[in-house]
Formats: structure tokens, C-alpha cells, sequence
């Protein structure tokens, strides 16, 4: 049988993680409207008077001028990382 210390701590300890979950559901909410926002935004940027980055085709065509441009340090590591990401996003190109 329970005393009521016993259920005391009981009650406190199920309090404790409730309240755990209901900061971690705001948490989670938070950081869904977070990147629905950040989302939105890449959809609407704005270059002047044109929009840029409106579908996941431009994205890769971008990442795959960027990548085939940009002056990476004389890494082996980073090159072959390089080596790999080039196929799979001209792959996704097309």
C-alpha cells in the first residue's frame, strides 16, 4: 500500500513530466511554424524584380553551379565529399 509520501512524490514526479511533455509539444509546434516560415520564405525571395528559388528545380540547378564554382580548400576529404554530392544533385536535375 502507497503512503502518502510515497504518493506524493508519485503525483510530483507525474506532474514534472507532463509538464515536460506540454514544453516539448510547444517546442515542437514552435519549431514546425519555424520552418513553415523559413520555407515561405525561400519560396517568395525576391532578386530585384524577379523571384529566385521558386521550386526544388531551382534549387538544384543553383547548388549545382555553386558547386561546380565555388574554390574548395585542397582537402581529400572535402573533395570527395564534393565528388559524391555533384552525381547525386545532377542526378536530381534531371
Amino acid at each position: 500500500m502507497e503512503t502518502d509520501v510515497e504518493r506524493q512524490e508519485r503525483e510530483a514526479e507525474e506532474h514534472r513530466i507532463r509538464q515536460q511533455q506540454e514544453e516539448l509539444a510547444k517546442r515542437m509546434v514552435d519549431l514546425h511554424q519555424r520552418g513553415r516560415t523559413a520555407q515561405e520564405a525561400i519560396l517568395q525571395a525576391m532578386l530585384g524584380e524577379h523571384d529566385v528559388f521558386m521550386t526544388s528545380q531551382h534549387n538544384i540547378v543553383v547548388a549545382k553551379g555553386l558547386l561546380n564554382n565555388i574554390k574548395f580548400p585542397e582537402d581529400p576529404t572535402i573533395n570527395n565529399t564534393i565528388g559524391q554530392i555533384k552525381p547525386m544533385i545532377e542526378a536530381a536535375a534531371v
